[in-house]
């Protein structure tokens, strides 16, 4: 969850509405459901980023362009919408 955080503190400003709706959504999903969903084409050798501009581009590959995410889950698309809505 603090992945994902640390992805929105730079664009809080800008979606103050939108960010308690996020932050519900996303303690609702968990970070366990949340890794299965995001992280499931993970590489399994993958190394976490330990830079900041690294974590930042990992975090916009893993929910912008989801880059690893489960393509054939669907039991979280509403959350998956949001994320959308507020990247844009």
């Amino acid at each position: 969850m603090q992945e994902i955080l640390v992805a929105f503190e730079r664009k809080i400003e800008n979606y103050s509405g939108k960010f308690q709706v996020v932050v519900e959504c996303m303690q609702d999903m968990g970070n366990t459901k949340a890794r299965l969903l995001y992280e499931a084409n993970l590489p399994e050798n993958f190394r976490r980023p330990q830079t900041d501009q690294a974590v930042e581009f990992f975090i916009r590959d893993k929910y912008e362009k989801k880059k690893y995410y489960d393509k054939n889950a669907i039991a979280i698309t509403n959350v998956s919408k949001i994320f959308v809505s507020i990247a844009n």
